[in-house]
């Protein structure tokens, strides 16, 4: 179980890292200002929460998903995080408002 957690930490490190570069890009050829960037997933595992290993419960921690969104020349919303309920649905609409 501990070598579970570990490699699915190592994974979620990694995309961390990954993200990171994909931003220092858009820095370094002058695009970041102009990029919207959405970073989202599906809920993960879970790893031993409620005894369970697996994706397949309905315990809260199993239905949250991230959701990250950059679009930069939205000045109000740099920095901000809300705890307001998204619907992955309504993603497309986002994105197109935000074009």
């Amino acid at each position: 179980q501990g070598q579970m957690r570990q490699g699915y930490y190592a994974a979620v490190t990694h995309t961390d890292w990954l993200v990171g570069k994909l931003l220092r890009a858009l820095e370094a050829t002058g695009r970041s200002q102009e990029t919207l960037v959405i970073v989202t997933s599906d809920h993960g595992w879970q790893l031993g929460e409620h005894g369970e290993w697996g994706k397949h419960t309905n315990f809260e921690a199993s239905l949250q998903v991230p959701l990250l969104i950059r679009a930069p020349w939205k000045k109000k919303s740099v920095g901000s995080h809300t705890s307001s309920f998204v619907e992955l649905i309504d993603l497309y609409r986002s994105i197109v408002s935000l074009a």
